[in-house]
């Protein structure tokens, strides 16, 4: 189990609330390149990616992602910024008109990739919520069977001895 102090249904609803807010600022993005209103300065901010919610959940609680897989937690934070950094950009370029479709490309495939990286997190989660008991939080037998046969593997591989108390 990640960790006892953040349950994994806490972490998939946050992983949740991150994509909806990403969703509905790319929504915001939208309306103001339609409507051409005032810019909005939350998109035009350098350090947009660390004052969004999901920014600050990353650098706050996102440790159990790490925990997870450190390797796709860094990817995460990595394509975090990138859909902001596009978003920014596309703001910046709104009243010139210009270079838009390649910029419009760019975020759409950060944000794609964003989704991806959220959407794999959340069924890793499910599938170790699945392994463990709901009330103990003990590993159920099918992740018992499966360490073992990892364990056999592993002393086998190496030469050495495995005990069972």
């Amino acid at each position: 189990m990640p960790n006892s102090d953040q349950p994994i249904d806490k972490v998939i609803h946050d992983l949740d609330v991150a994509a909806q807010s990403h969703q509905d600022w790319a929504r915001r993005l939208l309306r103001y390149a339609i409507l051409d209103g005032n810019q909005p300065d939350d998109m035009v901010n350098v350090n947009a990616h660390k004052i969004c919610k999901f920014g600050q959940w990353l650098d706050s609680g996102g440790d159990v992602l790490a925990r997870l897989d450190r390797e796709k937690k860094e990817k995460l934070v990595v394509a975090h910024q990138a859909m902001h950094d596009s978003i920014r950009e596309i703001v910046m370029l709104i009243p010139e008109g210009k270079g838009m479709e390649q910029l419009l490309n760019k975020l759409d495939k950060s944000q794609k990739n964003l989704f991806s990286l959220i959407n794999e997190f959340k069924m890793l989660l499910v599938t170790i919520k699945n392994l463990h008991d709901p009330l103990t939080g003990l590993p159920l037998r099918q992740i018992l069977d499966h360490s073992f046969s990892q364990f056999q593997k592993r002393c086998k591989r190496n030469n050495k001895l495995l005990f069972i108390a």
